[in-house]
């Protein structure tokens, strides 16, 4: 429903969302088994105004080769969702939500458009690439440049840091 939020996260894949304009979720799944032939395990669960998704993985011990397992997501939400998107080696990206956003990854670049609510993103070795979005604005870095155009913060809070990259914004 609108207004619900949505929670996703991953490890070892991208998420990518990408708003829509029914009252349902739309969730397609891409995977690969790891060196050993395990699967990552989606677990979907719903509340009175939520939606969880998160991968699994298999726990691995011990030293050698070893691939884990890949799950990249790919999402279609209602528009008035507040999606908090979190992800490891994978990079995240948003597109046309109106909802309060928190995107977060490592080892992977988050890319946002058309957005018309708050968004914080947090990342550790990726770039922020953010156009046309609109509200409050905190974006943080490290190892990566922030890059933003048709930027409006509405008179809000607009913070944008980074370690080891550049800041353009317009």
């Amino acid at each position: 429903a609108a207004g619900s939020t949505l929670k996703v996260k991953n490890v070892n894949g991208f998420i990518h969302v990408e708003a829509w304009d029914r009252e349902e979720v739309q969730f397609t799944g891409e995977f690969k088994p790891s060196s050993r032939d395990e699967q990552v395990k989606v677990v979907i669960e719903s509340g009175k105004n939520s939606l969880e998704i998160r991968g699994e993985y298999p726990k691995h011990e011990g030293w050698g080769s070893y691939q884990g397992p890949l799950c990249q997501m790919t999402l279609k939400v209602p528009r008035r969702v507040a999606p908090s998107l979190q992800t490891v080696n994978g990079e995240v990206t948003l597109s046309g939500t109106q909802g309060a956003a928190n995107l977060t990854t490592v080892n992977g670049g988050v890319r946002a458009t058309e957005l018309a609510d708050a968004l914080k993103v947090t990342t550790v070795n990726g770039a922020i690439t953010l156009t046309q979005v609109h509200g409050e604005l905190v974006v943080e870095t490290v190892n990566g440049a922030i890059k933003g155009t048709g930027l409006d913060s509405q008179g809000k809070r607009l913070k944008a840091s980074t370690v080891n990259g550049s800041i353009h914004l317009q």
